[in-house]
């Protein structure tokens, strides 16, 4: 349950999380991995997606009484692959729509609506539930919220995770949706590839018809800079600030025979780097403080 405001009205909605959860566990290929994370991460992609165009420009701050949702959304980062999934879109929706999403942590003990939406929906009839609702909040209208649920029945962008919406029009949706078969044939090559080599042998990255080169800045262990060499692409330099994560992401890129040139400050590589000028993809993120 989670409580939100739209032109002069207070809405809530409400529903049950295990039939989202089927439909992530077809998408994402992995067995339910029932979580409180993810029954705390619906309800602020379900909000977005379904008000979409009217939270344009503004900065949207859900109540979350559990700690790993906020991280979890702040960060964008999970070790839950449902609620990566889910950040994605959320990411997408963020910036189709123009808003950003910022959670702050709630008690549970002050949590005490959408707590309870939770517990009673299974048992109560809608009447009932209203009557509950309007005990706490008179005039807190119930809203029907469709459109996640459609956006994960799409056959082809929710399996393929094109993460195409309506706004992005009949030609976008067919250029994301040609995008995300390409990135998804790289992937499914790489993990093809990954299964079939020997222990201890080198991993050749995938054949792609397109590649190119690559820079990674700030990515700490090298966790896309690997992915992005698994998909065919050359890293020729990585900026890492921490010296232990530099040398970790290094070590995993040469499993991919690829040696970029290593800098621990944007200075240093600014005044010697030779071969990442004029890279087709720059791999960004948070720099550290100062």
């Amino acid at each position: 349950g989670e409580p939100v405001h739209s032109e002069g009205t207070m809405e809530y909605g409400v529903d049950q999380v295990a039939k989202y959860e089927a439909l992530l566990e077809r998408i994402v290929g992995l067995d339910r991995e029932s979580h409180i994370i993810v029954g705390e991460m619906l309800p602020v992609v379900a909000a977005a997606m379904e008000h979409g165009e009217e939270l344009r420009g503004l900065l949207i701050t859900p109540a979350v009484d559990n700690f790993s949702a906020v991280l979890a959304i702040k960060k964008r980062a999970s070790r839950h692959p449902f609620v990566r999934y889910l950040s994605l879109l959320l990411a997408r929706l963020e910036a189709l729509y123009g808003f950003r999403t910022w959670p702050y942590y709630v008690n549970t003990k002050t949590n005490v609506l959408a707590g309870q939406l939770t517990r009673l929906f299974p048992d109560l009839t809608p009447g009932e539930l209203q009557d509950y609702v309007d005990s706490l909040y008179p005039g807190l209208e119930r809203r029907s919220y469709t459109r996640l649920y459609e956006f994960l029945l799409g056959e082809q962008h929710a399996l393929e995770r094109s993460f195409a919406l309506p706004l992005d029009g009949e030609e976008g949706e067919k250029r994301l949706l040609a995008q995300a078969k390409e990135r998804r044939a790289w992937w499914r090559a790489a993990q093809l590839q990954e299964v079939a080599a020997a222990p201890g042998t080198l991993r050749q990255p995938p054949s792609a018809d397109t590649r190119g080169r690559f820079a990674d800045l700030f990515g700490g262990a090298g966790n896309s800079a690997v992915a992005a060499a698994r998909a065919g692409w050359e890293c020729v330099a990585l900026l890492e600030a921490h010296s232990p994560g530099r040398r970790l992401a290094a070590a995993g890129l040469r499993g991919f025979t690829q040696e970029p040139e290593l800098f621990s400050t944007v200075r240093e590589a600014t005044k010697t780097a030779t071969r990442a000028q004029g890279v087709e993809l720059m791999l960004i993120a948070a720099p550290p403080p100062g």
